[in-house]
């Protein structure tokens, strides 16, 4: 599985490729490739993302996460009739379940392993201030450096209802918005920049940490007790 952030593809729509991140239109697609012994095909698997960027996929391969990075949110779809090999055979398979909104250009996604209350948890990374990124990005050497932010959304391990795509974004309009994700960690730059990627481990003793990196830092962030 892979996302494609862009509805027009870069390199033969380079203007419209632009306006379509500006805009923030949601052309970005979730794809799945599979391989025969005679032929390689890939088919869509979710359609309407606003530049699908990040994408996790928890531990028994029952939720899919994919972050729509220009709208600032998380879509969490569900998996339905995994296959004996784990994997995923067809685009009906794959059920919208929600969509968190997390208040920042959210970058790549990864799932904390091992819990065991039956909740699934969700770091993603991104960038709190899309304009001081793209100064950042302008001049990496520079003095400038973007903010960061790190955040947790848990959801539960099972979807509550039958209720998917249409019907279930039409409830969500007349559920409570926001408040879902979590800030864990936060930084206006000086301390460590331009968050892309945070991820859980297990240390020497057993108990885990987070690992933060950003686009332009010179090392690794390694965070302890933090609230996962």
């Amino acid at each position: 599985m892979f996302t494609e952030s862009y509805g027009f593809v870069p390199r033969k729509y380079p203007i419209l490729s632009k306006l379509e991140q500006v805009v923030a239109y949601a052309g970005g697609s979730l794809k799945l490739a599979t391989q025969s012994p005679t032929e390689i095909s890939c088919v869509t698997l979710v359609k309407h993302i606003s530049m699908a960027n990040g994408l996790a996929v928890n531990d028994k391969k029952t939720i899919i996460a994919v972050a729509g990075c220009t709208s600032h949110n998380v879509h969490i779809y569900d998996v339905k009739g995994v296959t004996e090999s784990g994997g995923i055979a067809s685009p009906e398979q794959v059920k919208y379940r929600k969509t968190v909104p997390v208040e920042y250009l959210p970058d790549n996604l990864s799932f904390v392993p091992d819990k065991e209350d039956g909740t699934e948890t969700i770091l993603s990374a991104g960038h709190p201030d899309a304009l001081g990124f793209l100064k950042t990005a302008k001049n990496p050497n520079g003095s400038y450096r973007a903010p960061s932010r790190v955040a947790k959304i848990t959801i539960k391990g099972k979807a509550q209802d039958d209720l998917h795509s249409f019907g279930t974004k039409f409830m969500n309009l007349f559920s409570a918005q926001g408040g879902e994700a979590k800030s864990v960690f936060e930084s206006k730059g000086e301390y460590f920049a331009t968050s892309s990627t945070a991820a859980v481990y297990k240390n020497s003793k057993g108990k885990d940490e987070v690992l933060i990196c950003g686009l332009w830092e010179d090392g690794i962030l390694v965070c302890r007790d933090v609230d996962i």
